[in-house]
């Protein structure tokens, strides 16, 4: 197998995967070879080893390969998963799983739970990136979308957190697959999203896309077997079936407030973004509708001003005098903290919290569709190709290079407006009771400590932080690491759960 080719670059970011069937008794080496692709003829760049005997299963390995004579690393995340089509998840017995389980036994242990609670945390608060476990429990699929000539598909279920990404046995000629599999990953970041994929096993070109579907760590029901509809690549519009799964977290509150203030784990499955006149008016939009509060201030303000309305110019001239007067500093957070409360109140009448996720415009949700709807048809009209066969010129690439970052510019601009706003509506409640705790503190403290040694304790922190770090240390902003925990828009829209569809079979018998 080979991966696209990389234009003009001497360090290329390819982000695919591949599976290759193997046993386990005789696992072979994995050999790497590189090439520089001139569109004429392919130049020998290197080539590397990767011993695999080694290596854990059911677990995600982050492993550099040294190409020979010093010709470069590639960073390769290999997993070994077990995949035996009559494998049964009780006690590694085998069995046949031609009927779905109604219980799977938990793989987490007495000594796990105790691992993660208060006390176990303190004796070993150094393992910061240990936050917890999540055991998530796969036991069936009904419905899905035919990819082969005979109407059926060979289905398997690929689960992702962060850089781990675990797969099922694949289940040959069925739309009704049954694995009854369990797995244990390990989490560093309770803000992460699980991801499970859904693909067609196919031996003779690319795995074919059924059905995903996300879920936030933070709403994870510990135990609870539910069926959950399946999405299209996006997660935005619904497609073809459902999957039957039950999720059990634990972590530790310490750890993770702490791995809050701190930069998120990269993901190194990613796509490429690519430029998109659409994707920019959707990001216009959404900023629009952010700002529709701030323009009706400014517009009441500038009324005020007019005095077309004296009695209520005058009061407002009035409160703002004596606000003004009689302002302090840390009367800033609690502010803060009575629009925090007035939003929980507000929730509460329209029983808000037992929602999954915050209103979102029609608006911003129309937009976003459409990108999507778009964003499908070039990924499908591009899916099966190896490599870009049009050759563009520099001028044309960095023309496109520019754009896409300035697209990337208006879309971080639109999230942290939206993340702003979806702290105060409680769309993430773990991290909004988080800043209510922030803002008592910082209230506090602003009321006894004078305002000109908080500021001297910020500027010897920003020039001591780097004291006694490695030289390529890159320090964090607590603030950017706790908002880019919050979700946008666009996210909350792909965490909802789609209402699922009855049985087929049920269907038929009406």
């Amino acid at each position: 197998m080979e991966t696209m080719t990389i234009k003009s670059t001497c360090n290329p970011e390819w982000y695919q995967s591949f599976m290759y069937d193997t046993t386990l008794s005789e696992l072979p080496p994995l050999e790497l070879t590189v090439f520089d692709d001139t569109n004429v003829t392919a130049n020998f760049i290197g080539r590397g080893i990767c011993n695999l005997a080694h290596l854990d299963e059911e677990r995600t390995h982050l492993i550099p390969v040294d190409l020979e004579d010093g010709a470069g690393i590639i960073d390769l995340f290999v997993t070994i998963t077990v995949t035996t089509a009559l494998q049964e998840v009780t006690n590694d017995s085998e069995s046949s799983t031609n009927v779905a389980l109604d219980f799977i036994p938990s793989k987490l242990s007495d000594e796990d739970i105790e691992h993660y609670n208060f006390f176990s945390t303190l004796r070993s608060i150094a393992t910061i990136f240990d936050v917890g476990k999540l055991e998530i429990k796969i036991y069936q699929a009904r419905d899905l979308s035919s990819k082969d000539i005979g109407g059926k598909s060979d289905p398997f279920c690929i689960v992702e957190l962060d850089s781990n990404r675990l797969r099922t046995h694949t289940m040959h000629k069925t739309l009704d697959p049954i694995w009854n599999k369990s797995f244990v990953m390990p989490v560093q970041d309770i803000h992460s999203v699980l991801q499970l994929t859904i693909y067609d096993e196919d031996t003779n070109k690319n795995n074919e896309f059924i059905g995903k579907v996300v879920i936030p760590l933070l709403a994870i029901k510990n135990g609870e077997k539910k069926w959950m509809a399946l999405k299209d690549r996006k997660c935005i519009l619904p497609v073809k079936g459902a999957i039957e799964i039950e999720a059990t977290f634990i972590y530790t509150n310490l750890k993770a407030v702490i791995r809050t203030f701190n930069p998120r784990q990269q993901s190194y499955y990613q796509n490429n973004e690519k430029f998109n006149p659409i994707a920019i008016k959707q990001h216009l939009i959404r900023i629009q509708n952010m700002l529709k509060g701030v323009i009706n201030v400014v517009k009441f303000i500038d009324y005020s001003f007019r005095w077309e309305n004296p009695r209520l110019s005058f009061s407002v001239l009035m409160v703002t005098l004596i606000l003004i007067w009689n302002f302090e500093l840390y009367m800033l957070p609690s502010l803060l903290l009575f629009l925090l409360a007035r939003n929980v109140i507000i929730g509460y009448r329209r029983r808000y919290l037992e929602k999954s996720h915050a209103n979102i415009d029609n608006e911003t949700v129309s937009a976003i569709v459409q990108t999507d709807l778009i964003d499908e048809e070039i990924l499908d009209s591009d899916i099966n190709t190896k490599e870009q066969k049009i050759s563009f010129t520099n001028v044309i690439r960095t023309i496109q290079e520019t754009l896409i970052e300035i697209q990337g510019y208006i879309d971080a601009t639109a999230s942290t407006l939206e993340r702003i706003r979806n702290l105060f509506n409680f769309a993430v409640p773990w991290l909004s009771i988080l800043f209510i705790i922030l803002l008592i503190f910082v209230a506090i403290g602003l009321y006894y400590i004078p305002l000109r040694y908080l500021i001297l304790a910020v500027i010897i922190r920003e020039f001591t932080k780097r004291l006694g770090k490695p030289k390529d240390y890159v320090p964090n902003n607590e603030l950017a690491d706790f908002m880019s925990r919050l979700p946008s828009d666009p996210e909350l829209i792909r965490y909802r759960e789609l209402k699922v569809p009855s049985p087929l079979s049920t269907q038929k018998k009406q």
